[in-house]
């Protein structure tokens, strides 16, 4: 076979497979309902996520890991109408929220929550043994490594204070975050945060913008009702 073949033979077979990726992922356009655990979840289409990379993530999501995990988007527009002070966007930046809904047995669920996994953090031990913390606002803000400035853990409470560690995750933890640079705009930077909120065995990982984590409590309970609506 000539190379001027196999080139025609490998260019047909990359778009034929291009053409059933996008009909896979356009297919997805309208409501969506799946099982996940003991559960099954009917999310409406207005909640689906938009955007080639964000509909590619989800035909991924559905072809291959259709019993573990579903996305959702809830749009800054009804965030805002719902929880007072909560920021929007500006200009073509919006602050959505997008998340990923999983179900996970009793042990897993017992062990995310477990407030041991953030001993090194609370305690400045470990990976944290040079660990800076730093007032931000209501919170506390700790960096693993003050040299490396671009993520850091969010806190309700000081753990500068040697105060023993809580009891429960969320009785000091909110969020992780991470400073991103905008391709389109290089000069300009924004923080994404990633939380959790649980309802059962129902775990939602979701990410929101920096600006609005001093709403975290009102979010959670927001997303935990859309959550509750969606759930059969």
């Amino acid at each position: 076979m000539t190379r001027k073949r196999i080139y025609t033979v490998l260019a047909a077979l990359v778009l034929t497979v291009s053409a059933f990726i996008l009909s896979a992922i356009y297919s997805l356009a309208g409501d969506t309902q799946i099982r996940l655990g003991a559960y099954d979840f009917f999310i409406p289409a207005e909640y689906a996520p938009d955007g080639f990379m964000n509909l590619s993530a989800r035909w991924f999501t559905s072809q291959f890991q259709s019993d573990q995990v579903a996305v959702f988007v809830i749009s800054e527009k009804e965030l805002s109408a719902n929880i007072p002070g909560y920021e929007r966007g500006e200009g073509s930046v919006s602050r959505n929220i997008k998340g990923l809904i999983r179900v996970w047995n009793d042990e897993q669920v017992r062990e995310i929550q477990n407030p041991q996994r953030y001993a090194s953090l609370w305690r400045g031990t470990g990976s944290y043994q040079n660990r800076q913390v730093l007032p931000k606002g209501d919170y506390y803000h700790v960096y693993r490594n003050p040299q490396s400035p671009q993520s850091w853990t969010v806190l309700k409470q000081n753990p500068a204070e040697k105060s023993p560690l809580p009891s429960h995750s969320f009785d000091f933890w909110v969020a992780r975050c991470r400073s991103q640079s905008n391709t389109l705009q290089k000069s300009k930077t924004f923080t994404v945060c990633n939380s959790y909120l649980f309802v059962d065995n129902v775990v939602v990982e979701f990410y929101l913008a920096e600006e609005n984590l001093r709403y975290i409590d009102e979010i959670r309970r927001f997303i935990g009702q859309k959550i509750e609506g969606w759930r059969a």
